[in-house]
């Protein structure tokens, strides 16, 4: 899934090169002084954040590189929609389908570290468990669930 990121970056390259190169070049005053340079700036981060996940060596930083290329481009598709908005929204998605398929698989051991950190214990272990009706959840803290098994 690094080439979706890679596609990400690319498409989100080409849109802030050619945004900088339109917009650059228009006669007039821009009333908020720095907004071309902040969102150019702005959008070569996220391109520069997306292109760095697909290095074998980042496989710690990807989530987090995915994360941050995903959100970015797709706030910014959603803000600039009306004029480079949708080539940005679709390199979001791109980049938030790679960071969907980065994720590990339940049952896996960076998956419950992972589980023990967000506190979605427990984690349903496949979709068959998502869509049959489980048992309901033990709230009860690991303790007393010992004590009443224990008792019964």
């Amino acid at each position: 899934m690094r080439r979706l990121a890679g596609v990400a970056a690319i498409i989100a390259a080409v849109v802030d090169a050619t945004y900088y190169g339109f917009v650059s070049h228009q006669d007039g005053h821009d009333p908020l002084g720095w907004r071309v340079a902040f969102v150019a700036t702005f959008i070569a981060l996220l391109a520069i954040t997306a292109a760095l996940s697909t290095r074998a060596s980042a496989t710690t930083w990807r989530p987090a590189l995915l994360a941050l290329s995903a959100i970015g481009l797709l706030s910014m598709g959603f803000i600039g929609i009306f004029s480079i908005g949708l080539p940005l929204l679709i390199a979001g998605a791109l980049a938030f389908v790679a960071l969907i398929f980065r994720w590990p698989h339940p049952g896996s051991r960076q998956a419950s570290s992972k589980r023990a950190l967000v506190g979605c214990w427990p984690w349903p272990s496949s979709w068959e468990d998502l869509r049959q009706p489980s048992t309901p959840l033990d709230v009860r803290p690991m303790a007393s669930r010992r004590v009443a098994d224990r008792a019964s």
